[in-house]
């Protein structure tokens, strides 16, 4: 009897697994909690401890400049020449243009043409 129901219904039971396994293979990579969530996530972990290394670079390095600030004369007068213009009593400042003045050329076009001298007809 029981090879009868099994020879009956074999198609039905075999659709049925396939069904069912179609459906949690669906589920395993495409559901809430599925292979390519999981992916998702990993990367996201990723970028956000890259994120997090950086930004302690940059703290340590905030804290050396804070430290150097609080604690070290010559940076505080490089810092106080560089940026606010300060100079020391007594000391003179030489101000060079950022670019160099064009050259003239003697007969160029961008020269002038000579002075008349005192005295020619």
């Amino acid at each position: 009897m029981a090879d009868s129901f099994w020879t009956r219904h074999k198609r039905r039971i075999a659709v049925l697994a396939w069904g069912t396994l179609a459906v949690l293979l669906g589920a395993a990579l495409f559901g809430e909690r599925s292979l390519l969530r999981l992916q998702q996530l990993q990367d996201e972990q990723h970028r956000i401890e890259a994120s997090i290394e950086a930004r302690k670079r940059a703290n340590r390095e905030l804290r050396r400049e804070l430290d150097a600030l609080r604690h070290d004369p010559a940076y505080q007068e490089r810092l106080a020449r560089e940026e606010l213009g300060l100079v020391r009593p007594g000391e003179i400042v030489y101000r060079f243009p950022d670019t160099p003045a064009p050259s003239r050329s003697p007969g160029g076009a961008d020269s002038a043409p000579p002075a008349p001298h005192a005295g020619a007809p």
